[in-house]
């Protein structure tokens, strides 16, 4: 087994969990592509569009469509009010060009609604040369890195050639028409030697054309650009692309320029009003490092079958009628494949908090095949970032009551019936320490007897009714720690209802000296931030800081263990199956009958070294998952393990993910279930 732990992590499972961030697993090392930042967007095989500057009903139905340009980096103004400046997009490959069409919305149009203008620091801004501004106007700069790679250095490296390269499409000035005339015109990089031959050459020839128009009813203008595989687009020396190449990630970024009057842009260099990119930092964007990745696929865009808070089980799962819950998706998708799969199949999740009953659970009949994936993803799914979508094992708990001592309170009727219980709570999406003393530091112990069940420390104990609060000691071992609930209490020590330790394994069991501290009871609740759950009535208590209003933050408690199970079988594996940019959050942790004996890595036995052992729950399950991936998915807030790799688990990718506020580890590969299986040196039966 491998085990990838909490980084520092000095015990596991306390209510205080310690932060893991696991930025990239299995992946190539960074620097070594382009598209350096995480924006990516997602082209498929459609029909080949005809190249007017107009938009046909029907003509990018079968493209990836895209819009707004909200989390857009402004290199100048930004853009708050949508009818200044804002787009909606498409993109898509009939096999021998890619194909892009921009629909932009602008309240004032250079060139057609105003007179034409000079910067002060170029009046040869309008002639077409390599002296002037190519790109000063209304228009957009489209930017490929077809061989997806950059050099260390921070500084741009458009080569200009089908490697990489920077074009610029004008409202109202064309390479081939002139000045009043929109279209194609040369770009960055202005000082490398190829870029600007290149880039006439290809305008000329017609490898590349591109035509801006505005809209007869004004306030808007499109563009619609296509690009020729041979010589635009060359992803390896003398080889450019075709869809016999698979998917292939190029480097990618867009960037719209609105220069509208010259008083707008006052104080910026050319006078632009607004310059928005899709990818980069300010004055940065033209780095290679800095675009994002366009992943251009061979097959026909996915069918998708989308989910949404605000839809229903009854509709049909498209985007403008969603199906409300995963269940009723996972059901779509079922019969999707039942029906025989002929192209991906994209169920795409708006944004949202969606508190899961139970885990989402995949099986065989729910796997793709070896041609045709099935994904879930964030919406809008073709692009990243899209919206922040949450699958949550946890519950919102409002409407608390104030008392005394800014200590605030409110019933929970299914604790005190017994059907909910928790050991972790969240405000604002921050773990709460349970009420414990002491508040700093630890105890320290002094004497152990009674078969390592009764201890004394090195003060005295606060009076609280142990058994009532469901109160518990924690142990800090030499290779782990120990949780168990307390029987009784004094003043002087107490008595645990389990023997602390894995006994038998002196490292693992608690020994004089020992840090130590007991948690969960009222008397314990003196602290702002602290809580105690009382199980007999159900009351829930919040110590709030002075002025605090608990009614004004956002608290959030576990109800499930799990969130996600792949479970295939060894002759029917779950193939194919992929996760992309969903957040995965808030699982509960039960502590065992016989407490938390910890040994390693989050795995824990019962009295002694001879009996079974046990590894913890993970929040994702995985076994008999073959050829998947999760992609900058986040998996935090859980009680205990994040994601486990379990048996026949093989050519997965697990790519750009964190793993934050972890109870016990991040990822396992090679995860056992929970049941008892002897010693941790026993390997599979089965390797």
């Amino acid at each position: 087994m491998i085990f990838i732990p909490t980084s520092g992590i000095r015990s596991c499972l306390t209510s205080h969990c310690f932060n893991f961030l696991l930025p990239v697993i299995f992946a190539l090392a960074a620097g070594a592509e382009a598209g350096q930042s995480p924006r990516e967007m997602r082209i498929y095989r459609g029909s080949t569009p005809v190249v007017d500057g107009m938009l046909a009903d029907g003509e990018y139905d079968d493209a990836v469509a895209f819009s707004g340009m909200k989390g857009w980096m402004s290199q100048f103004n930004p853009t708050a009010n949508p009818k200044d400046l804002s787009l909606k997009g498409w993109a898509k490959h009939d096999g021998e060009s890619f194909y892009f069409a921009f629909q932009i919305t602008d309240d004032v149009l250079y060139g057609i609604d105003t007179e034409r203008w000079l910067p002060d620091e170029n009046p040869k801004a309008h002639e077409l040369t390599l002296e002037g501004f190519p790109w000063f106007g209304d228009g957009l700069e489209l930017m490929i890195n077809a061989a997806y790679r950059w050099s260390q250095e921070d500084e741009q490296d458009n080569a200009g050639d089908g490697t990489s390269w920077q074009v610029v499409c004008n409202l109202t000035k064309s390479r081939l028409g002139g000045v009043g005339k929109g279209g194609l015109l040369e770009g960055e990089e202005r000082k490398n030697a190829r870029a600007w031959p290149n880039h006439t050459a290809w305008i000329r020839s017609g490898a590349m054309q591109a035509v801006a128009k505005p809209a007869p009813e004004g306030g808007s203008y499109v563009i619609e650009w296509r690009i020729r595989a041979k010589p635009c687009l060359e992803v390896r020396p003398g080889e450019f692309w075709s869809p016999k190449l698979g998917i292939v990630p190029m480097g990618f970024n867009i960037g719209v320029q609105d220069l509208d009057q010259k008083h707008r842009g006052e104080g910026n260099f050319g006078h632009f009003n607004h310059e928005d990119w899709w990818a980069g930092q300010r004055d940065r964007r033209t780095w290679l490092k800095q675009w994002g990745t366009l992943i251009v696929h061979p097959t026909r865009k996915p069918q998708e079958i989308h989910v949404a808070q605000d839809g229903s089980d009854a509709n049909p799962g498209t985007q403008e009628e969603p199906l409300e819950t995963l269940e009723a998706a996972r059901l779509a998708v079922r019969r999707r494949i039942a029906e025989g799969l002929d192209r991906d199949l994209l169920v795409v999740i708006h944004g949202g908090v969606y508190q899961l009953d139970h885990p989402l659970v995949l099986g065989p009949k729910d796997s793709g095949t070896q041609t045709h994936s099935i994904t879930w993803a964030a919406y809008p799914a073709h692009e990243w970032p899209g919206q922040r979508t949450v699958l949550s094992g946890g519950r919102s708990i409002t409407g608390w009551t104030e008392g005394k001592d800014h200590i605030w309170t409110i019933q929970l009727p299914n604790v005190a019936e017994g059907r909910w219980w928790f050991r972790d709570l969240f405000a604002d999406g921050q773990r709460l320490q349970r009420a414990r003393f002491p508040n700093v530091g630890f105890l320290r112990i002094k004497t152990i007897s009674n078969g390592v069940q009764q201890f004394e420390f090195d003060r005295s104990l606060p009076e609280f009714d142990a058994a009532a609060a469901n109160a518990e000691l924690t142990v800090i071992q030499h290779w782990s720690i120990c949780r168990g609930r307390i029987a009784t209490s004094g003043t002087d020590g107490l008595k645990t209802t389990t023997p602390m330790g894995y006994i038998g394994h002196d490292t693992c069991t608690a020994g004089v000296g020992q840090a130590a501290f007991v948690e969960h009871a009222l008397p314990f609740l003196n602290l702002a931030g602290e809580w105690f759950l009382e199980k007999a009535t159900g009351t829930l208590y919040y110590k709030a800081a002075e002025g605090q209003d608990p009614n004004k933050m956002s608290f959030t408690a576990p109800r499930i263990e799990q969130l996600l199970i792949i479970e295939g079988t060894p002759a029917t594996p779950v193939r194919n199956v992929h996760f992309r940019d969903i957040e995965f959050a808030c699982t509960s942790w039960r502590l065992p009958p016989g407490g938390y004996r910890g040994i390693q890595a989050g795995h824990h036995g019962t009295i002694r070294t001879t009996e079974p052992t046990f590894a913890l729950p993970v929040a994702l399950q995985l076994r008999h998952w073959v050829g998947g991936s999760l992609e900058r998915c986040r998996v935090h807030q859980c009680g205990a393990s994040g994601l486990g790799l379990g048996a026949g688990c093989r050519g997965n990718t697990i790519l750009a993910c964190q793993f934050t506020d972890i109870g016990g580890n991040g990822v396992m590969i090679g995860w056992r279930p929970t049941r008892g299986y002897g010693s941790l040196g026993n390997d599979w039966p089965n390797p």
